[in-house]
C-alpha cells in the first residue's frame, strides 16, 4: 500500500513533462487590481431582508437586480395575485419596497427588455406575523 506522500510524489513526477521545456518560463502574473471576470453575468434578483421582520408599521425590503448582459430590464411586482405593476427598470439597480405587510405575498419579476415577455428571475417576499 502506498502512503499519501508516495501518491503525491508520483502525481507530481507525472505532471513535470507537462510543464514545458523552457525551465526559465514563468506563469503570467496578474496585477492585484486586474479584473478577473470579463464575460457576462447571470441575471439576478434578490430581496433583503426576506422574509421582512415583523413590526407595527409596514416593513421594507431592498430589491436588487441585474439583467446579466447589460441590456434593459424591468422589475414588476404582483401582490396577492393582483395585476402586475412596474416597480423599477434598468440593466441593474436597487430599489426599496417600503410597503411590505403581513398576510400578503409580493412576487417580484425581472423581465428582459421592455417587451414584457421573458422573465429572467423571480423572488417572492413575505413578512413574518407579529
Amino acid at each position: 500500500m502506498k502512503t499519501p506522500g508516495t501518491f503525491l510524489a508520483i502525481l507530481f513526477a507525472a505532471a513535470l513533462p507537462l510543464a514545458g521545456c523552457d525551465k526559465h518560463a514563468q506563469a503570467p502574473q496578474l496585477a492585484p487590481s486586474a479584473p478577473v471576470a470579463t464575460g457576462p453575468f447571470d441575471p439576478a434578483l434578490t430581496a433583503d431582508p426576506n422574509p421582512v421582520p415583523p413590526g407595527d408599521d409596514a416593513g421594507k425590503t431592498t430589491i436588487s437586480w441585474q439583467t446579466g448582459d447589460g441590456t434593459m430590464g424591468e422589475v414588476y411586482v404582483v401582490t396577492n395575485s393582483n395585476p402586475e405593476t412596474l416597480f423599477a427598470e434598468g440593466p441593474k439597480g436597487r430599489a426599496e419596497a417600503p410597503w411590505i405587510v403581513a398576510d400578503s405575498t409580493f412576487e417580484f419579476r425581472l423581465y428582459s427588455g421592455k417587451d414584457h415577455k421573458t422573465i429572467l428571475r423571480r423572488v417572492t417576499v413575505t413578512r413574518a406575523q407579529n
